[in-house]
């Protein structure tokens, strides 16, 4: 019990917590453009014949293109987006990349952003929430 205490409480929020500095100085400092979906690479959910998340269906990654704000034209695979369906050539998304890096652009979508951070700390912010709310409950109502 005391490692799920430690890991929960410390570890994960912890994790957490570099991974929301990361995305807050990306939000920050990151350069944001239009890119125009070029392509999409499909991806396998296969693994031995079965499911990795139990969804038959593949999964797309869109391959982009933009203009760096040194004026170079690149092309990205993004890593953090996929749809489950083909995504359509030719429409644009807003793309952010850390300045001078822009072989690491990622979607600017917020969920896209922030997912990890708030991944590493909802368990800790849920079982707080859920220990203080029985607290006020025995305290003040029953």
């Amino acid at each position: 019990m005391n490692w799920f205490v430690f890991i929960v409480f410390v570890v994960m929020p912890l994790v957490g917590a570099i991974f929301a500095w990361k995305s807050w100085h990306l939000s920050r400092t990151g350069v944001r453009v239009h890119a125009k979906i070029v392509d999409y690479e499909r991806q396998g959910t296969y693994i031995g014949g079965h499911s990795i998340q139990g969804d038959r269906r593949p999964k797309y990654r869109p391959v982009v293109s933009f203009v760096d704000e040194k004026h170079k034209s690149h092309t990205v695979k993004l890593s953090k987006v996929y749809s489950h369906e083909p995504l359509n050539v030719g429409n644009s998304m807003p793309i952010i990349y850390p300045r001078g890096r822009p072989d690491k652009a990622q979607s600017a979508a917020l969920w896209s952003i922030w997912f990890i951070a708030y991944w590493f700390c909802a368990p800790a912010v849920t079982i707080i929430v859920f220990i203080g709310s029985q607290w006020i409950w025995y305290r003040y109502i029953g």
